[in-house]
């Protein structure tokens, strides 16, 4: 019995450096998309920029829909929350869901709107959504 609690434990402390590790790593790649926004210059390339933050978010947001990562860890990334549900609508507005597949953003990035159900997230202004979204309409 000593051995697996023993062994139990560890099982968990890993567990939970790879959940560290995965909310290090979620803020990294977000703060980098971001930064690139401005280099953008084609709908192809906002599209994909648009894509990542959305994926990455929805990682983050699984993890707390299944209770891995507590509500608290995901108060840094609120208003990236708010800004996620603002593209969220701008896919859908521009119909990019029936351009890869046959779906809306709802269905897509699921966790997502799990989430935002859950915690009856806002939706950002206009103004908050990264700058090629703003100007997608003006991109090649």
């Amino acid at each position: 019995i000593v051995a697996f609690v023993v062994g139990y434990v560890q099982y968990r402390a890993i567990k939970k450096q790879q959940y560290d590790e995965t909310l290090r790593k979620s803020m990294s790649d977000l703060y980098e998309v971001y930064r690139t926004d401005f280099n953008v210059k084609t709908k192809a390339e906002c599209e994909l920029l648009a894509t990542r933050i959305l994926d990455i978010l929805a990682v983050l947001a699984k993890l707390n829909n299944k209770g891995i990562i507590d509500d608290d860890l995901l108060e840094f990334v609120e208003f990236d929350l708010e800004i996620a549900k603002g593209i969220m609508k701008w896919y859908d507005k521009e119909g990019l869901g029936k351009k890869y597949s046959p779906s809306s953003s709802a269905k897509i990035w699921s966790n997502l709107t799990i989430y935002f159900k859950k915690h009856k997230v806002k939706i950002c202004k206009d103004a908050a959504l990264p700058d090629c979204i703003r100007n997608y309409n003006d991109l090649k």
